[in-house]
């Protein structure tokens, strides 16, 4: 068996040689960085195209998530919680909007339907464009914060 391996790897090598010249025949890489630019734009607009159902259901989701710690970090200073706490509250809020603007804009880049995130009588909504909503009684539809 060892034979014949050995064989057919000697039968390719008069091959290597014409391997080679064809591998010195392609076009160098370019040195500029300036030419790396067109490039690098054709990849990211590649990379933007590349979506599937599991991606954007999972930014939707994440953004319900970090829109349900806004709410929760806003119930720290109504229900009397610690200057420390309500310092490490208004951080997380302010994270969390910084983190559902990333998300959000991660789906409009990609042509995909962005949930609408906004405050209607202090509590934060979610929710898809063109969606029916019923926010009860005494709730005032205007958006107070239109989130990202």
């Amino acid at each position: 068996m060892y034979l014949k391996q050995l064989q057919a790897l000697f039968a390719l090598l008069p091959l290597v040689p014409a391997m080679l010249s064809a591998q010195e025949t392609r076009t160098p890489a370019p040195t500029d960085p300036v030419a790396f630019e067109p490039l690098w734009r054709a990849r990211q607009d590649s990379l933007r195209l590349k979506v599937n159902a599991a991606d954007v259901q999972f930014m939707i989701a994440m953004i319900e998530h970090h829109a349900q710690a806004i709410r929760m970090s806003n119930l720290a200073p109504q229900n009397g919680a610690s200057q420390s706490i309500q310092r490490l509250a208004a951080r997380i809020v302010n994270a969390q909007r910084d983190e559902i603007a990333i998300m959000r804009r991660w789906l409009s880049e990609r042509k995909q339907a962005v949930p609408e995130v906004h405050e209607m009588g202090g509590t934060l909504m979610v929710h898809m464009p063109g969606a029916a909503m019923d926010h009860g009684a005494g709730h005032d539809d205007t958006p107070q914060w239109r989130g990202c």
